[in-house]
C-alpha cells in the first residue's frame, strides 16, 4: 500500500525525536563541570586546625589560634571561615593553618584552587602573612617512599618588612627542596574588602601554571610556568589536602607587643582540568570522598564576578 503523507511525517517525527534524545544522552563528559571539592561554609565540612612552629623557633606558640565558621562577614550567604592567628593575644608569633583532606590518595593532572579572601580591618596592621593557601599532594612513588608536592601562595602583610606587599610561591629551589620565592608586588589589598584568588598547577609535570588576583585596585593574571613544584619528604601516607592560613606580625619574641591577625575565606572551589583548561567530569575523580562534594550557594554577590582568562 502506498504510504500516505501523514505516515511519512510520523516517521520523520520519530526520527527527529530519536536524534534529539541521543544528543541529550551522549554529551561529551568534559562538558560537565568538575568540582571535586567546594565549600561556602554554610554548613560544617570539618576543617581542622594546625599551628606551625616555624623553623622550630621558640618565638612561635601553639594553642593560641582559632579556626571556625563565622557570621562576622561573608562573600555570599551568611558564613565564611575565620582563620585567627594568636586569638589569645599571647606574646608569641602564631602561624595557624586551616586544613581539609579532600582525597585519600595522591593525584596527578591539572588542578585550580579558587577562593575569596578578606583581611579584617581591625587587625590589618598586625599581620605577617595572609592570605595564604595551598594544595598539598602526597603520593607514593615506590613502596614506602612518599613525596609531598605543595602548591602554595603567600601574601606578605607586614608593613615594616622589606617584603611588604609581595606575593610568593612555594617552589623548588633545589632537587627535593622548596622555599618561598617572590613572584610579584602589588598595592596592598584593601582591608575589609573581598578579593578573588586562584592558583593553577599541573601535578603530572610538577609545574605551576598561573595565578589570578582580582579585587579593589588589583586585577592580575600571571604566568607561573617558570616555577616548579618540589617533591619533598614530609608525610608518610597518600592524601590531597587544602589549606587556608594566617600569621600575626613578628614581634621579636614578644618584646614588641602582642598582636592578633584575622583572615576570612569564603566560596572555595577545587577544580580538576585537562591540558586545555577544560573541566573534567567529576566521575573521573572517584578517589575523592563523595561526601565532600557540595554545591556553592551563590547568594547575592555584590562586588564582582571573577574572570578567569589565559
Amino acid at each position: 500500500m502506498k504510504p500516505t503523507r501523514m505516515a511519512g511525517w510520523k516517521r520523520m517525527h520519530v526520527f527527529i525525536s530519536f536524534i534529539l534524545l541521543s544528543l541529550a544522552l551522549f554529551q561529551p563528559v568534559n562538558a560537565q563541570p568538575s568540582q571535586p571539592f567546594n565549600d561556602d561554609f554554610e554548613t560544617d565540612q570539618g576543617w581542622g586546625s594546625f599551628e606551625e612552629i616555624v623553623a622550630g623557633s621558640a618565638c612561635y606558640g601553639a594553642n593560641i589560634a582559632e579556626v571556625t565558621r563565622s557570621t562576622d562577614v561573608a562573600f555570599a550567604g551568611t558564613n565564611s571561615l575565620r582563620v585567627w592567628g594568636n586569638k589569645a593575644l599571647s606574646a608569641k608569633s602564631n602561624h595557624v593553618i586551616a586544613n581539609k583532606k579532600v582525597a585519600n590518595v595522591g593525584q596527578t593532572g591539572r588542578f585550580r584552587y579558587e577562593l575569596y579572601a578578606f583581611i579584617a580591618a581591625e587587625t590589618a596592621n598586625h599581620g605577617e602573612v595572609g592570605p595564604e593557601f595551598s594544595m598539598q599532594n602526597t603520593r607514593e612513588l615506590a613502596p614506602g617512599q612518599f613525596r609531598t608536592s605543595t602548591v602554595g601562595i603567600q601574601y606578605r602583610a607586614n608593613a615594616y618588612s622589606p617584603l611588604y606587599r609581595s606575593w610568593a610561591v612555594w617552589a623548588e629551589v633545589s632537587p627535593g627542596q622548596a622555599n618561598w620565592q617572590t613572584f610579584t608586588i602589588t598595592t596592598a589589598p584593601t582591608p575589609g574588602a573581598w578579593y578573588f584568588m586562584a592558583v593553577e598547577a599541573d601535578y603530572t609535570t610538577n609545574q605551576y601554571v598561573r595565578f589570578w588576583l582580582q579585587g579593589p585596585d588589583i586585577d592580575l593574571s600571571l604566568d607561573l610556568s617558570a616555577y616548579h613544584i618540589a617533591p619533598e619528604v614530609k608525610f608518610n601516607e597518600q592524601a590531597f589536602w587544602l589549606t587556608l592560613e594566617s600569621e600575626n606580625i613578628y614581634n621579636n619574641c614578644g618584646s614588641a607587643g602582642n598582636y592578633e591577625y584575622k583572615v576570612y575565606y569564603d566560596d572555595i572551589v577545587l577544580r580538576r582540568l585537562d591540558e586545555n583548561d577544560i573541566a573534567i567530569a567529576a566521575s573521573a575523580l572517584s578517589a575523592f570522598p563523595t561526601d565532600d562534594a557540595t554545591n556553592i550557594a551563590t547568594g547575592q554577590k555584590t562586588l564582582f564576578l571573577p574572570l578567569i582568562w589565559r
